[in-house]
């Protein structure tokens, strides 16, 4: 089995820790576990050295991509944070959020679950986050694999989308809806989306339209987040008083709606923040 060396952990002020691993080859990566209470706590483990999707909220997108990560590379985070950290809470669950896109590491990733499913944890509540890779997301639910999905949408129009995400321009909205609309049916579960709030991007009362009309009356639950600062990235987060009318406007329509906001901001492991320097 490929193992990691920690090169260095460091422990937030709100109850997340983050790792910093060194590969084999002498790559670096991030993850984290999030503790949330005595109840629950977030394995969340990264599945790539880099990231070549070049989002424009997020910190990997100020470095090169290197190379996915083999199975055993993704399993050794979890197994490895379990081990160091022998938490107490009841319910321990493992997200595939932090660098590199999940679904375009597919069979690694799966590979990787079933191993740590098969030796420590038979029913561990894994969730996978993507940026929206219609095609695998379909394969996703006809593989039932009993794995949540989340989604960052983070715009409700393909214009700015595609300047957020340039994975737009290959899989656009409408695209990408119709392969969420497919998840929730084949596997009877909601999908959750993701929502950050950017100040003058995707915070204006003509994207809080778009975003109702594209969620009205399916099967999703909506997160909105505030943007976490990031260096190098010309943005900034959207003022609380508009992601509450977000909230409650959205509510109003029939959309369930939470707030979050993220942990570990002062050690850079809040949503976005987590890199691959090397």
């Amino acid at each position: 089995m490929n193992r990691l060396k920690l090169k260095k952990q460091l422990n937030s002020s709100d109850q997340c820790v983050k790792f910093i691993w060194e590969t084999s080859d002498s790559h670096q990566i991030e993850s984290l576990v999030v503790i949330w209470d005595d109840f629950m706590s977030h394995f969340c483990s990264s599945t790539h050295v880099g990231c070549n999707l070049n989002c424009k909220m997020c910190a990997t997108s100020n470095y090169p991509y290197v190379r996915p990560l083999q199975w055993s590379e993704i399993a050794d985070q979890y197994i490895q944070m379990f081990d160091l950290l022998t938490p107490t809470t009841l319910d321990n669950q493992w997200h595939f959020d932090s660098i590199g896109e999940p679904l375009n590491n597919y069979e690694e990733l799966v590979k990787a679950m079933n191993f740590v499913r098969d030796t420590i944890d038979e029913d561990l509540y894994c969730s996978i986050s993507t940026v929206g890779v219609a095609p695998k997301i379909r394969q996703l639910a006809d593989n039932k694999l009993h794995i949540k999905l989340q989604v960052s949408l983070h715009a409700a129009d393909n214009e700015t989308r595609n300047a957020l995400i340039p994975i737009n321009r290959i899989y656009p909205l409408e695209e990408l809806m119709s392969s969420l609309d497919y998840f929730s049916e084949v596997t009877g579960t909601w999908v959750r989306l993701n929502y950050t709030m950017i100040k003058g991007v995707n915070d204006e009362r003509t994207d809080l339209e778009n975003l109702i009309n594209l969620l009205r009356d399916r099967d999703i639950i909506l997160t909105l987040a505030s943007y976490n600062p990031i260096p190098n990235i010309n943005l900034s987060k959207s003022p609380i008083e508009k992601r509450d009318l977000f909230k409650e406007e959205l509510e109003n329509n029939g959309i369930i709606t939470v707030v979050f906001d993220s942990l570990g901001l002062n050690i850079e492991a809040g949503c976005g923040q987590l890199l691959s320097p090397y």
